[in-house]
């Protein structure tokens, strides 16, 4: 047996495991899965003879994925500590979805995907139909009491004749893995270890709290709204073309997230979204012929593309559709903003620091490096980064979009921190040397929602659960 197909076996192998979640204390799951990381990290390269390392890794004595496939699993138990059902889920992703399409490009070969090489159609449909059956069959045990995952009544779908809550969980767990999937196919050169278990639990997170009789009322909101929010995000789009601030396929991505954002979080949604978009261009433009000079500056005059604003748009196009599907109104609202802070802090960070060209440093080598080298912290562009995210924290507070608490403020300001600060390390545990720079942007905003979250546990618990903020 070739040790591709070793390491394979050995990550589907694993997965059954994730059904001792629905027995296993919050604290000792964190335990098991902390020495886990410590067993793969030295112990099982010397137990595997070598056989387990790939030839080309050069990162210590291990295959970089051999670490991270515990450490995905651990960071779910960390931030979802009363939902074991959906780390179980975004394990269930990892081992059996993301195993079977490693076997399933190797062994079944045909087609690559046109976005990808790397990729095939059957390693993205073996991870789709084993990723569906896997997070289905968890989902409806526990809803069903046949696994006794503690957090079974929070599954909000799990009403209804076991036919139709199992139709339902098929249909959820579908939807997560063809996300998983779309995103483990591009070439983000993010690792696929962390990208599908944590984009799956993720979605998993949202699409579980939703109920058909809320997605009946979103359809009526969807009619009620659509029209003026796709008047105000065409009106703001050509604005920012004739700016030249966008491109043409910018114009029409961001109409698209703006109207849709919109529709699901109301006009403070769309205020909130514009704040980002501005802070963020303006401090692109800010400088541009000096940046420009020193061959830092931003493609195309700093307009931006649809794929910048999707990079940056995506999750918290994410939260506005959650919110419109059902979800909790306060908890989206509140990761809707953490993404977004996030964006703001990260980009206008980047950007000013370019522009002032003070000292920046490598946080990882804490060695000083030209201004504009990817990864590199500036003190100026750090506090102007700050003081951009703590300005959409009180657009966000003024639209009453959430709380007007401290608690609520300080919890987004802090997860915008750390969405923004989260793209050093994702590069350095990224599959490639040089990660595409839209995948981080994307991976920062997810970073910032999911902490605003966590963070709002203990600084503003009665924020996840406000109704009626988004007008």
């Amino acid at each position: 047996m070739s040790g591709a197909d070793l390491r394979s076996l050995t990550h589907v192998a694993m997965g059954t495991l994730c059904v001792t979640l629905a027995w296993l204390p919050a604290a000792a799951a964190l335990a098991i899965s902390a020495t886990a990381v410590a067993g793969n990290l030295w112990l099982l390269p010397r137990l595997a003879g070598g056989q387990m390392r790939r030839a080309e890794s050069a990162w210590g004595t291990s295959d970089r994925g051999l670490i991270l496939y515990p450490v995905s699993v651990f960071v779910l138990l960390v931030l979802l500590p009363d939902r074991p059902t959906l780390v179980a889920a975004g394990w269930a992703l990892l081992a059996f979805g993301d195993g079977a399409a490693s076997l399933a490009g190797r062994h079944l070969g045909g087609p690559r995907l046109p976005w990808n090489s790397t990729k095939s159609f059957a390693g993205s449909a073996a991870l789709i139909a084993c990723g569906t059956a896997s997070v289905a069959f968890l989902l409806h045990s526990s809803a069903g009491g046949r696994l006794p995952f503690r957090d079974a009544l929070s599954l909000a779908w799990g009403a209804g004749s076991d036919s139709s809550a199992l139709a339902g969980w098929i249909t959820i767990a579908l939807i997560a893995a063809l996300i998983s999937a779309l995103a483990e196919s591009l070439p983000s050169g993010l690792d696929d270890n962390l990208v599908v278990p944590w984009i799956g639990a993720a979605v998993l997170l949202g699409l579980t709290a939703i109920t058909p009789l809320a997605l009946e009322l979103g359809a009526i909101t969807v009619t009620r709204r659509w029209a003026s929010m796709l008047a105000l995000a065409l009106t703001g789009g050509i604005a920012a073309y004739l700016l030249r601030w966008v491109s043409l396929s910018g114009l029409i991505a961001g109409v698209m997230v703006g109207t849709l954002v919109g529709v699901g979080l109301g006009v403070g949604g769309f205020v909130l979204l514009l704040t980002f978009f501005v802070l963020g261009s303006a401090a692109t433009q800010i400088g541009l012929v000096s940046k420009r000079t020193r061959g830092i500056a931003q493609e195309r005059g700093g307009a931006r593309s649809s794929l910048h604003a999707l990079a940056n748009g995506a999750v918290p196009l994410a939260c506005a559709l959650f919110a419109l599907a059902g979800a909790p109104l306060g908890a989206c609202a509140l990761a809707f903003a953490g993404a977004l802070g996030a964006a703001t802090f990260d980009t206008v960070a980047s950007e000013i620091g370019k522009w002032l060209a003070g000292p920046t440093f490598l946080p990882e080598r804490l060695c000083r490096v030209p201004a504009g080298t990817p990864g590199g912290v500036s003190l100026s562009g750090t506090l102007a980064g700050a003081a951009a995210a703590a300005v959409v924290i009180a657009v966000a507070g003024i639209t009453d979009l959430i709380s007007d608490s401290w608690g609520a403020a300080l919890c987004v300001w802090i997860a915008s921190a750390v969405g923004a600060f989260a793209e050093r390390p994702l590069a350095l545990l990224a599959a490639s040397e040089q990660p595409h720079p839209e995948a981080l942007n994307a991976a920062n905003t997810l970073v910032g929602a999911v902490a605003a979250l966590w963070i709002a546990q203990w600084l503003s618990p009665a924020s996840l659960t406000a109704t009626g903020l988004a007008p």
